[in-house]
């Protein structure tokens, strides 16, 4: 149960807003009910029927009673003082960092949530078969392949790391348009990015220096 908000998302607005209440407000006295992730967003789902959207964007952590989860999170140069926001409980503290978060309408979120899930690349059920034709879908025909693979309405959870290195690994050239690649092409390249995703996840799990990994990304 959601106690109190708090953070820069609530702080860091003009003074004239400061005495009116945000999205996030609307939380407080709230149950969670569900958690739920999809590539790079978390979801937190609320007997409210909403649902806080948490995108993690480029380096975006979570502290849980201020204690790091994260074994990578030593390697960063400057952690932030405050959250983007925080969400005090009943029993513990969650705390939000370096991310974007937004209040969406829970049956909506999980609706989608269902229709993308088995897109995600680090998820256990993953549809390789569906990812290919997601990519070489008519409407993608004139794009080329490297903004397709970035796409997380395609595949939920790549980024440009694991991009640049299933790019690599499959010898494909990322301007090359996807109407220009063969079904034999696609389905090595949604593989590559699944492979690397399992490095990318294991060594962010683990603190693992993912750079031993690199073949491609500290040079494009």
């Amino acid at each position: 149960k959601v106690l109190q908000v708090s953070g820069n998302a609530i702080e860091n607005r003009p003074k004239r807003d400061l005495d009116k209440p945000t999205p996030f407000h609307q939380l407080i006295g709230c149950q969670i009910t569900d958690v739920r992730t999809l590539g790079k967003e978390l979801f937190i789902f609320f007997c409210s029927g909403s649902c806080l959207r948490v995108h993690f964007l480029m380096a975006g952590f979570v502290r849980y009673n201020d204690q790091s989860e994260d074994p990578d999170e030593s390697a960063r140069k400057k952690i932030p003082e405050r959250p983007r926001l925080q969400l005090n409980l009943d029993k513990d503290v969650l705390s939000l960092y370096q991310c974007s978060t937004e209040v969406r309408d829970g049956p909506q979120t999980l609706e989608r949530w269902n229709a993308n899930i088995n897109l995600d690349i680090c998820w256990p059920e993953f549809d390789a078969q569906r990812a290919s034709q997601e990519i070489m879908a008519e409407r993608n025909a004139e794009r080329i392949i490297c903004d397709v693979i970035m796409d997380q309405e395609i595949l939920p959870g790549v980024g440009n790391i694991i991009k640049n290195e299933a790019l690599f690994d499959a010898g494909i050239n990322p301007l090359t348009k996807v109407k220009d690649l063969t079904p034999a092409h696609v389905s090595r390249l949604v593989k590559m990015n699944r492979d690397f995703s399992k490095i990318f996840y294991d060594c962010r799990k683990t603190g693992k220096p993912l750079h031993k990994f690199y073949k491609m990304y500290r040079f494009s």
